[in-house]
């Protein structure tokens, strides 16, 4: 028993998806390149289409320049000569000859003359990517929206002594990092189960909170190192594997089953750790990641699929951006109307999320409020 359970907690550290991205990847380009080779095929049977058109059209002109220029010599002596003996008559016979061969020249000169006519294409709707259902998601099929946060039933408010700055739950726990005066306060359900002072004899703050139901404990985030807190014994345990350098502060966190990202708030890092050796497998540049339009992020979340980071644009506006695990872009938030008031990153958005799924950002606490639905 002994040797498969070392075997499965192998199986689980070495276990990835990335043979995945490799095969989509693969089927993406193929079908990118299917796509091509089709557009070029069409694109050269209406240039062919187009070039018959238009030597119809060049031969056309030329013949009406050669036809038009020997009527016009035809008249040109008659006015030269007989000015002043023309007779009215013909006169007016030149003005409408004039008048045709004006009305034939308007007509070579429209842009219209020859014109492509195209229909809007929809490449997006010629490939789709599906991914299947997880169980989970079988048996809790509700998108969590902010319509449906609305609808929530206030069933618990607890006052707070002081302003709360972060807060992390578990399923029978709730840690709360209390800014003024700055202390840590644990509930259990809804009763206090714990209130204590912090005591970490590190230059800085707490910065952020989360919940890993992996180690079954609190991770709190300090600027300069982590911490776990096990709701059992109650006592902080330091992270060593996991500490900033000297120019750099911690700033938000963020777990998913065996990964837990890290970033620093002079937006230089996003690390990704794995557990539970804290073997760091990977750190981005943020300058990287992010749209050139983009400035800063303030925090980041995670669910079983994706991270979300709420990122501060340069013209001041925040917008929740989603990424896989390798940090790769997959789709770009629109502005968030309600955090655009505050341009800075000490409003500390915090995201709710419900079943894995996360939904917008919120500014921080001053009171404690348990919701449901």
């Amino acid at each position: 028993m002994n040797d498969r359970l070392n075997q499965i907690q192998q199986n689980i550290e070495i276990l990835t998806i990335e043979p995945l991205r490799v095969k989509c990847y693969g089927i993406l380009d193929k079908w990118k390149q299917e796509q091509i080779e089709s557009i070029n095929e069409f694109h050269r049977l209406k240039l062919n289409e187009f070039d018959l058109i238009y030597a119809q059209a060049a031969s056309e002109l030329q013949n009406m320049k050669e036809k038009r220029s020997v009527e016009l010599r035809k008249y040109l002596p008659t006015l030269t000569t007989k000015q002043k003996s023309v007779h009215p008559h013909e006169l007016e016979l030149l003005d409408t000859k004039l008048n045709e061969i004006q009305r034939e020249i308007d007509t070579f000169s429209k842009e219209t003359l020859i014109d492509i006519l195209h229909d809007q294409i929809k490449l997006d709707d010629t490939i789709k990517i599906t991914k299947e259902k997880t169980e989970f998601e079988q048996q809790h099929p509700l998108v969590f929206s902010v319509h449906y946060l609305n609808k929530l039933q206030l069933i618990k408010q607890i006052p707070l002594k002081g302003t709360a700055s972060s807060i992390a739950s578990s399923a029978e726990h709730i840690l709360i990092h209390q800014f003024q005066p700055p202390k840590l306060i644990l509930y259990h359900r809804e009763k206090l189960l714990k209130d204590f002072t912090i005591d970490i004899t590190l230059n800085g703050t707490i910065t952020d909170l989360c919940w890993s139901s992996y180690l079954f404990a609190f991770l709190i985030l300090h600027s300069k190192a982590l911490f776990l807190l096990s709701p059992e014994t109650l006592k902080l345990t330091n992270v060593h594997e996991v500490k900033a350098d000297e120019e750099q502060n911690f700033w938000s966190l963020t777990t998913n089953d065996t990964n837990v990202f890290v970033s620093t708030n002079d937006d230089s890092l996003i690390q990704r750790f794995s557990l539970p050796s804290w073997k760091l497998i990977k750190q981005w540049n943020i300058k990287d990641i992010l749209d050139p339009k983009d400035n800063g992020i303030c925090c980041i979340r995670s669910n079983q699929f994706t991270l979300t980071a709420a990122v501060l644009s340069k013209d001041g506006t925040w917008h929740c951006d989603t990424f896989d695990f390798n940090m790769k872009p997959m789709r770009r938030g629109s502005a968030l109307d309600e955090a655009n008031a505050t341009h800075d990153y000490e409003s500390e958005l915090f995201p709710l999320s419900q079943r894995g799924q996360n939904i917008e950002f919120i500014p921080n606490l001053e009171k404690l409020e348990r919701l449901e639905g």
